[in-house]
């Protein structure tokens, strides 16, 4: 809470003199921060947000392409932000900033977070077709067919998902769930979820091949049997793939998946640094992981 009371105040007094152009820019450089319209608590108006749309009105559309290549990600994603609502390439805007591979810090209301720039791209268009598809007198039910709906049919979507699963860069778990669930690739896409799923040990991708391309069975069985047990999972991001995997393992109530389950976690002690939730899964199949 203080660290946040500081940064506002710090956001505030910039919003005193930032007047022109260039003190509106170097404002949003130096408190370097992605805010929301609303953060905190309160849901208060955040000064580098305000500075942003005020900067929005000051420059002209060639400024405004001009600074989506800015070398601060905080300032060129606000503007990549703009130009996706203003209907401009979004797959060229995400090639962009996924060839930046920067990652920044986001505020969104209570929430404090750091986010890859290529995601808030995807996100941000995701959640534009989202809410173009539904209307206030939607009931839940409707609500998800509809969305279903939408990601499935958006031909712009669906250039981003390619594009996505094209990339080498390192996405967090809750995008590639949102890449998977709602996509069917074409089959010219398939060499490259099979390389995800059995070279990258990206389980999204895995549990898309078996739930959409039986054919692959014999190479998933081959992938749990020989190659699972040394897969690298030593990253954070990583750590959300074996949790998945061994749930998967110990869900389908085979003695021989739960085997290469346990001896997997008993070789690779990573999920120990990395993993959040792997003794709540453990405990959930009354497995012991003080015995692992």
């Amino acid at each position: 809470m203080k660290l946040f009371l500081s940064l506002f105040l710090f956001g505030l007094s910039f919003t005193s003199f930032a007047q022109t152009k260039d003190q509106l820019i170097q404002s949003i450089i130096d408190y370097n921060v992605l805010d929301s319209d609303c953060i905190g608590i309160a849901c208060s108006k955040s000064p580098q947000y305000e500075n942003f749309q005020k900067l929005k009105k000051m420059i002209s559309k060639e400024e405004l392409l001009e600074l989506s290549k800015h070398q601060n990600p905080v300032l060129r994603t606000y503007i990549q932000i703009e130009l996706i609502n203003t209907g401009h390439d979004v797959p060229k805007i995400l090639s962009y900033e996924l060839s930046r591979n920067d990652t920044i810090d986001t505020q969104d209301g209570c929430l404090g977070n750091f986010d890859l720039t290529s995601e808030i791209v995807y996100k941000t268009y995701r959640g534009k077709v989202l809410l173009g598809s539904i209307t206030k007198n939607d009931d839940e039910k409707t609500i998800q067919v509809k969305i279903k709906k939408a990601i499935e049919q958006d031909s712009t979507m669906k250039i981003l998902d390619s594009i996505m699963i094209y990339s080498d860069q390192e996405l967090s778990n809750y995008r590639y769930l949102y890449i998977f669930e709602n996509r069917k690739f074409d089959v010219k896409d398939l060499p490259q979820i099979e390389k995800m799923a059995f070279k990258k040990n990206n389980f999204f991708a895995f549990k898309y091949l078996i739930s959409n391309n039986p054919e692959y069975q014999s190479k998933i069985e081959n992938y749990l049997q020989n190659d699972f047990i040394n897969a690298n999972f030593e990253s954070y991001n990583k750590a959300g793939h074996i949790e998945a995997f061994i749930k998967y393992l110990l869900e389908t109530n085979k003695n021989e998946y739960k085997n290469i389950a346990i001896d997997k976690l008993r070789k690779d002690k990573s999920w120990k640094e990395f993993s959040h939730f792997m003794e709540g899964i453990l405990k959930e199949h009354h497995i012991n992981p003080e015995n692992i």
